[in-house]
């Protein structure tokens, strides 16, 4: 999580990222927080747009994002 907040970095690739905590027949379904859901403006808060928000902190685009189709469908 270290080098994830460093400055720096020109862009950021997520690969193989997941289907939220307790999605039916997701791959590996959860969640890096200690609480199973976390919703913004009562929408589910996936890790994708997590790690994105983090790294616009610094400056750093999400550049490729690659994922299980329950994410997308």
């Amino acid at each position: 999580m270290e080098k994830l907040l460093e400055e720096g970095y020109e862009g950021m690739i997520l690969l193989c990222l997941h289907a939220i905590a307790g999605t039916a027949d997701g791959f590996l379904s959860h969640t890096m927080l200690r609480f199973p859901r976390l919703r913004v403006n009562g929408q589910p808060v996936r890790e994708i747009a997590l790690l994105s928000w983090l790294r616009s902190a610094y400056d750093v685009p999400t550049a490729m994002v690659t994922t299980t189709f329950l994410i997308v469908s």
